[in-house]
């Protein structure tokens, strides 16, 4: 069996990248990535960000395998870059070769910082969060009521990302039959194209606020209120590693909400953040017991139980604002 170094560099030579492999100059593992094997290449003609899928994703927790993830991130950013006119800076896709599972685009430059690892750092940037909202609404605008056929493959979705957020955590029968539900939806709505992994760790930022957006391949036409809680309930879960923070972290969590709403203007209807809240409730629950825990959430039992408290008023439909949901953090 190739290994994924291989498999890349004989993607390169065949896609005319390189010549031979001697026209490598390094690789360079990328270790952040949980779903495939990532290699920043540096050749004699210039660096390359390649991505090497296997069926199941590199760290699997309960996912099962999908062959061909990569195609739907070369299919995704190819449609969205069509329509948002370069209001979302994308890193652009060199190829995507089906017989290697190797996708290829531009190395994000250097002055651009994980967003992520500045979270982690206890780093609030204010000047980026209306960015990211503005950012994620141009996106869901542009594409709003796209054709479905488009990108009507949504087995990332039901395969690896439905496993990951909506099952296998503690939860009561009551909890577990709305998150059932929610689930569903999230399968059945079909209203903009969405990137559906929005998080810090695929968002790349400078200090003027400029921001990079990668990692598309659970994109699909789909629900964008699932993808404003996905963002929305990972900053909540900052608090735990930065209680002292916490009003902070509201501060960003509203300045978003405002210039998403003021960018997609369906989000102003009164259905969409309820429903927006009602999911951030599901994400705060598999952060704390689920498939992908937040590093922190082991350390308070009072703070955890608060959350998980919380989480369960907002899945039941308790909670119809993110300015009330806040108030239950308090």
């Amino acid at each position: 069996m190739q290994t994924a170094r291989e498999n890349i560099e004989k993607a390169l030579i065949k896609n005319h990248i390189i010549q031979d492999i001697d026209d490598i100059i390094g690789l360079q593992e990328i270790e952040h990535s949980y779903s495939n094997y990532v290699y920043i290449v540096n050749t004699k003609s210039g660096e390359y960000f390649c991505k090497y899928a296997e069926p199941r994703t590199k760290k699997s927790y309960i996912s099962e395998p999908v062959s061909d993830r990569l195609k739907y991130e070369f299919e995704a950013v190819s449609l969205i870059q069509k329509y948002i006119k370069n209001t979302v800076k994308i890193p652009n896709i060199f190829f995507y070769d089906s017989d290697y599972c190797v996708l290829c685009t531009e190395v994000v430059p250097t002055w651009y910082e994980l967003l992520s690892d500045l979270l982690l750092a206890g780093k609030i940037y204010k000047n980026i969060w209306i960015k990211l909202g503005e950012s994620l609404g141009h996106i869901h605008a542009a594409t709003y009521g796209i054709d479905t056929s488009l990108l009507s493959d949504k087995t990332c979705l039901k395969k690896i990302r439905i496993p990951l957020t909506y099952s296998n955590m503690w939860a009561s029968q009551e909890i577990q039959k709305m998150i059932d539900l929610l689930s569903e939806d999230l399968i059945k709505n079909e209203i903009c194209i969405v990137h559906s992994d929005f998080k810090p760790n695929n968002i790349f930022v400078d200090k003027n606020g400029q921001i990079i957006i990668v990692d598309f391949e659970f994109s699909h036409i789909g629900d964008p209120a699932a993808e404003c809680w996905f963002f929305i309930g990972i900053y909540i879960h900052y608090i735990f590693a930065y209680p002292e923070k916490k009003y902070e972290y509201f501060r960003v969590i509203s300045d978003f909400w405002e210039a998403y709403k003021r960018t997609f203007e369906k989000a102003w209807e009164k259905w969409f953040e309820k429903r927006v809240v009602q999911h951030t409730g599901v994400q705060l629950l598999v952060r704390l017991d689920g498939a992908i825990k937040f590093p922190s959430s082991q350390d308070d039992d009072n703070l955890k139980q608060l959350f998980r408290s919380a989480a369960e008023k907002i899945i039941c439909w308790k909670i119809a604002t993110l300015w009330v949901m806040q108030k239950l953090f308090n």
